[in-house]
Formats: C-alpha cells, sequence, structure tokens
C-alpha cells in the first residue's frame, strides 16, 4: 500500500480553476451590446408612439374645433329670415337682402396650428354656374336632384325666389399637423327650422 504525503512542492498552491472554454471570452461584452441595442429600439418606438399619439391629438382638436365652426355657421344661418337665407348666403351680391348685413358663402375660422392659423369655409348650395338655384343639378352630397318649391316636379328653372327647402353643405379646409383637413356639414332648411 503506497501512502501520499504532501510535499513541498504542492503545498498550499492553489488548486487550479478552469478557465474560460474556447470562444466565451467576449460573450458578456456581446450580451451587453445586445441589450444596449434592445434597450434603443424600444426607446425610439416609444418616443415615435408618443410624437404620433400628440399629433393625433391635435388633429382630433382641429377636426373638433373644425365641426364646432360649422355648426355655428348653420346656427348663424338659422337666424336669417328663411326667405332671405339664400341671397345672405350666396356668392353673389347684387341679390342681397335691404337691411341686413350679408355674409356671402366664404367665411374663415381662426386658431389652426397650420394654414396661418386659419380655416377657409365656404357655404355650397345647389346652383348652377350662372348663380340660380336649381332642383335638377347632379349634387348627391346635398341630396339633389331634389324638388326645392315643393310643386312635385324637378325642373331646371331658378328657384331662388320660391324654394321651400334649402340643402346646404357648409365645408372647412385647413393645414393640421397630419396635413391637409376637410370637414364638411349638411343640413336641410325648410320654412320651420332644419
Amino acid at each position: 500500500m503506497r501512502c501520499r504525503f504532501p510535499t513541498a512542492l504542492n503545498r498550499g498552491a492553489p488548486e487550479p480553476q478552469p478557465g474560460p472554454r474556447r470562444g466565451q471570452e467576449g460573450l458578456t461584452l456581446l450580451e451587453v451590446m445586445i441589450a444596449l441595442v434592445v434597450v434603443a429600439v424600444s426607446a425610439v418606438t416609444a418616443l415615435g408612439l408618443m410624437v404620433g399619439s400628440m399629433r393625433l391629438d391635435a388633429a382630433n382638436r382641429e377636426s373638433n374645433q373644425a365641426v364646432s365652426a360649422a355648426r355655428n355657421v348653420v346656427q348663424q344661418m338659422q337666424g336669417t329670415e328663411f326667405s332671405d337665407m339664400f341671397a345672405a348666403y350666396n356668392e353673389t351680391t347684387q341679390d342681397d337682402p335691404p337691411g341686413i348685413t350679408s355674409p356671402g358663402s366664404n367665411f374663415s375660422v381662426g386658431g389652426f396650428a397650420g394654414s396661418e392659423g386659419q380655416a377657409s369655409g365656404s357655404i355650397v348650395f345647389p346652383v348652377a354656374p350662372n348663380g340660380e338655384l336649381r332642383e335638377d343639378l347632379e349634387m348627391p352630397e346635398l341630396g339633389l336632384p331634389m324638388d326645392l318649391n315643393g310643386d312635385g316636379v324637378i325642373d331646371n328653372l331658378d328657384h331662388s325666389q320660391d324654394y321651400q327647402v334649402l340643402p346646404v353643405r357648409v365645408e372647412l379646409q385647413w393645414t393640421g399637423p397630419t396635413g391637409p383637413r376637410q370637414v364638411a356639414f349638411h343640413s336641410v332648411f325648410s320654412e320651420g327650422g332644419p
């Protein structure tokens, strides 16, 4: 039987530790780099979502403001004598009713971010190129053709003096944070109201 005694050569010497395996020397640095890339991509994505959300929020505010402005114009029109409404809000000034200030068919609304802070608006009636209020026009956005004077016949005559119903479209256009925008509000007025 053989007995082993410690010798002076290996006494107190530390046990050899296993070293890194081949190919693992830079693995920790690579993991840190991958983690940094993942964090950077996540931060850029989150920032993009925040910016997009802020633009969408601004666009929604402007859309609500535009709809409110269009409704205000319709309410203004309601305050006009029904028989004078077309003459007061059409494009021409030649038929404006005496004694009232005719606003005409174009207006602007302030408080918008783009377009120098303005939205341009227009009031659209079913008129022919010569300015006549007509029943026979193909304007589906206004519900035409439509019997405007209530005689049961859709004709090609000027009904600016004998209309019983008056379709109108109020439009607003502006350039907002998401680009060119438009809002349209439709109504049909009659002697009793819209």
